[in-house]
């Protein structure tokens, strides 16, 4: 596995991918990055005042150097995956917009919303609340960017943890991945050096 230098201090060459596990972050690297569905909130509301949410399944990564992850460890998981951004190149991945003023998003994409299905997963507000950690969290620091099947996204209202167990119940069936080559591996982060040797190990095994 190469390793490259990062590029400018805000940004890097390399997207990185944080799990919460050695298994996990072995998965990825058999398998693939797995897909899931997350529930979003737009900076939009029904005729009624409730929430909007869409769901897609997609694979999220930060555009952060490599200096700049230990913040994005503490909240994800301590092990992760820097990918070269040249494999954006030949998937269909793009940065996030953020969105600050609900008045810019209603002007930008008007109703209606299923017109726009290609361009609702990259859309995302710059503050707001974290449905899973329900907490308020500023979106824009992680410099998000996205590999989305936007063919398969849906709008929602209403109660959050029934658009969660929907989320889950997508996410078993099919299990969907986005594959890569070991060549556009940058970086592999551990939790320990205690961790290294058993890595090797695992990539001598399963990794061509």
């Amino acid at each position: 596995l190469k390793n490259s230098a990062c590029g400018p201090y805000i940004v890097s060459n390399t997207l990185f991918h944080f799990t919460k596990s050695f298994e996990r972050l072995a998965a990825i690297l058999r398998d693939g990055f797995k897909l899931s569905h997350v529930p979003e909130i737009l900076p939009k509301k029904t005729p009624e005042g409730e929430l909007m949410y869409y769901i897609a399944p997609m694979v999220c990564f930060c555009d952060i150097p490599l200096g700049g992850v230990k913040v994005h460890l503490r909240r994800y998981g301590n092990y992760g995956l820097g990918i070269h951004k040249s494999f954006c190149m030949h998937t269909n991945m793009n940065p996030v917009f953020y969105i600050y003023d609900s008045k810019a998003f209603n002007s930008i994409l008007p109703e209606p919303l299923r017109n726009f299905s290609s361009i609702i997963p990259y859309v995302k507000k710059y503050y707001g609340k974290n449905v899973k950690k329900n907490e308020n969290f500023r979106f824009y620091n992680e410099r998000e960017w996205r590999y989305v099947k936007s063919k398969e996204v849906r709008m929602l209202h209403g109660d959050i943890n029934k658009i969660i167990n929907k989320c889950y119940e997508l996410d078993q069936n099919p299990v969907q991945y986005l594959s890569f080559n070991p060549s556009n591996v940058e970086y592999i982060i551990l939790e320990n050096k205690s961790e290294i040797h058993k890595m090797v190990e695992f990539i001598d095994a399963y990794i061509d």
